[in-house]
């Protein structure tokens, strides 16, 4: 009976496979050298996406905060205007306007109205059939007077009993061209409340502007203040072009 052979050692002299690996540990180095970097590059990766989202959040927080901001600013200019355009609008519906009878007492009331609105540029005084009849504005009034009798927000104001306020879109001065406004008006009534006219405030585009001015936003920032129907009143960077249009 013959011995049975021992099975044939390694494919390399010298050893097993097992003891090989065990001399030349340095064979597998560069695996794990790569999965070590690609551990790195993964957590390097995670940590710069988790620090884009907290910032972008952190810039949404105050976007949100600064819109707050301004909102309740806006807000707050318009009602102060709104208080006096009703305070007028109650007093010639009492009939305590009838006593001013001269254009100079009409500028002088309107003057003592307006003071301390730095938001507006002045109040006008417009009759039934849509002519200005007087005006705090320390300009000298434009012969023709102005008619707005075919503005569409007079003709709202005149077809409507509740109108409210009217906030018309961006457009030039009628006393100072170079200047854009947008004006804000109320219905003026009779003792019957039959319609007598508007009291109109000329709100300041450039006051608003210069308050966003002030915030001091990041380069490549810009606020845009838009009626609600879509019409920009006001921008900061300012860009007369976009003024007025939808």
């Amino acid at each position: 009976m013959q011995t049975p052979r021992p099975a044939a050692a390694a494919t390399e002299p010298g050893g097993d496979a097992a003891s090989i690996a065990r001399r030349r540990p340095w064979r597998y180095t560069p695996w794990l050298g790569g999965l070590f970097i690609a551990g790195i590059v993964a957590l390097a990766a995670l940590g710069i996406w988790r620090r884009h989202a907290n910032a972008v959040a952190e810039i949404d927080r105050e976007l949100d905060a600064l819109s707050r901001v301004i909102a309740e600013q806006t807000a707050r200019s318009v009602q102060t205007v709104d208080l006096v355009l009703q305070h007028v609008a109650g007093e010639f519906r009492s009939g305590k306007l009838d006593r001013l009878a001269d254009e100079a007492a009409l500028h002088d009331y309107l003057r003592d109205q307006s003071a301390g609105l730095v938001q507006v540029a002045g109040l006008s005084l417009i009759d039934a059939d849509g002519r200005i009849r007087a005006s705090s504005s320390r300009f000298p009034q434009p012969q023709p007077r102005p008619d707005v009798g075919a503005l569409p927000s007079f003709q709202q104001l005149k077809a409507t009993a509740n109108a409210g306020l009217m906030v018309v879109g961006t457009m030039r001065g009628i006393n100072r061209p170079e200047a854009w406004m947008f004006p804000l008006g109320r219905r003026l009534e009779r003792r019957d409340g039959s319609f007598a006219g508007a009291i109109a405030a000329a709100g300041r585009v450039e006051y608003f502007q210069n308050f966003y001015r002030d915030l001091r936003l990041d380069a490549g920032s810009a606020i845009t203040l838009l009626h609600r129907d879509g019409t920009v009143i006001a921008r900061y960077p300012a860009v007369d072009a976009a003024l007025g249009q939808r």
